[in-house]
């Protein structure tokens, strides 16, 4: 759950995150740019008060984006 800090379309995204279960709120900024004639994303998560939770979500957005590129591949998007 968060809430949105900056919607800026559609260049940036910035919003806090807070895992349910969890006491420390993050936050989380994507950027987006061109390069090359592709798109490159550029995400940073910060706030993390202990690395066991740093890992576990750093851990947690491998899998995000494997999963985003294995849908861009299966889709041709």
């Amino acid at each position: 759950m968060g809430i949105f800090l900056e919607l800026s379309p559609p260049k940036k995204l910035r919003y806090t995150w807070h895992w349910e279960g969890s006491e420390e709120a993050t936050e989380v900024s994507v950027e987006f740019g061109k390069e090359h004639g592709e798109t490159r994303i550029q995400l940073e998560h910060q706030g993390f008060s202990n690395s066991e939770e740093l890992n576990a979500h750093a851990q947690g957005w491998d899998a995000y984006i494997r999963g985003v590129e294995a849908l861009i591949n299966e889709t041709g998007f």
